[in-house]
């Protein structure tokens, strides 16, 4: 849904996560979507 916004309506988004792996991991699953 999020990625869905971002792409459809040109939103900027801005994620602030942990700086560690799982905060990356998290990071990229809104800019990129889950598998």
């Amino acid at each position: 849904f999020l990625r869905l916004l971002i792409d459809e309506l040109h939103l900027p988004a801005y994620c602030l996560v942990d700086c560690d792996p799982y905060g990356f991991e998290i990071m990229m699953t809104y800019r990129f979507g889950s598998m």
